[in-house]
């Protein structure tokens, strides 16, 4: 039995890359992840990804790139096991497992804060970083609202939703991949 399409969304902090890592490491999957798209853009334009998500909002040639870019690539590699790491994959990736990852936003603070990958996501304090994502998570919503009528927020968008607030990424990892093959069987 196949896994197919599984796609990602999730709060930033909720740790959506190193849950992807791991599914890939451990079943299989080939990881799509439109967020090193948006950091490519980003690093191109020579501005931050939260000045990205801004310019966006009046920009939609940034989004439509992207979203381009997920539906060919799933098109192309139909029947095979993908996971995506992505905002939006559940909306353009419509035959797919879609899973949704909430945190505490204190806690997604504190990660981030801890575990800063680049400059951009380089913070003061955990205050700082809390008010950051908390901006760009709400920039993000109102784009999506604005240029696809979607409410990124809407549970009844996903398969599945899991709080990762106090769960191991390996935890995280096991729940997806046990109720995506009960979701494969469910007629």
């Amino acid at each position: 039995m196949g896994f197919m399409f599984i796609t990602i969304n999730g709060h930033l902090g909720s740790g959506k890359s190193t849950v992807c890592a791991l599914i890939k490491e451990q079943y299989d999957f080939e990881v799509f992840n439109t967020g090193s798209i948006q950091r490519k853009i980003a690093n191109q334009m020579q501005i931050s990804t939260l000045e990205l998500n801004k310019k966006s909002k009046e920009d939609f040639s940034v989004d439509n790139l992207i979203d381009n870019t997920i539906v060919e690539f799933a098109t192309e590699h139909n029947g095979e096991n993908i996971i995506f790491d992505s905002r939006l994959a559940w909306h353009f990736v419509p035959k797919s497992f879609k899973v949704r990852l909430t945190i505490d936003p204190a806690t997604a603070a504190q990660r981030v804060f801890n575990n800063r990958k680049s400059q951009e996501e380089s913070y003061l304090s955990v205050e700082e970083a809390l008010d950051k994502l908390a901006d760009r998570q709400q920039i993000e919503a109102e784009r999506y609202k604005m240029i696809y009528n979607l409410d990124i927020n809407d549970e009844n968008n996903y398969d599945l939703i899991v709080d990762t607030s106090y769960l191991s990424p390996q935890e995280v990892a096991d729940i997806i991949i046990d109720k995506h093959k009960q979701w494969i069987k469910t007629p």
